[in-house]
């Protein structure tokens, strides 16, 4: 990713760090709110890595130049880590919905279909939105 919406990191009082503000907000009102959960506790893969035996002409950067190469053979894999899981929850915190991170979110979801996993999930933009979804998920209870 090109960086273009990079999210300040943040530290807490107890030096947990966080990839932004909006993690750090999300993170301390759970707390307050003596809710159980972690923070980003596993990576869920998406789509394993494979190799093919086809001819992908991509362009590619090496030794600083631009080339058209056919190198590529390795896919990595796709994968997926969640802000904040409770026991039947999760809280993903996003200022700013990429690209890449909708065809994920997507992923995700069909992940949790395909494996008969319940979650409710939670995709808050702003304090307000997260302060809603911990009234929600209180609710639950």
């Amino acid at each position: 990713m090109s960086g273009k919406y990079k999210a300040e990191k943040t530290t807490d009082s107890s030096g947990n760090q966080f990839r932004s503000k909006l993690e750090s907000y999300c993170y301390a009102k759970l707390k307050e709110n003596n809710l159980e959960f972690e923070y980003e506790p596993t990576a869920f893969i998406l789509l394993d890595e494979f190799y093919h035996d086809f001819e992908v002409w991509e362009p590619k950067r090496l030794k600083g130049e631009n080339v058209f190469s056919n190198l590529g053979r390795k896919i990595n894999k796709v994968k997926y880590i969640p802000d904040f899981v409770g026991s039947d929850w999760i809280i993903e915190t996003k200022g700013h919905r990429t690209p890449e991170f909708n065809i994920k979110w997507k992923m995700f979801k069909a992940y949790l279909y395909a494996n008969n996993l319940h979650f409710r999930l939670f995709l808050p933009t702003s304090n307000k939105q997260i302060d809603l979804s911990i009234e929600i998920i209180k609710g639950l209870k």
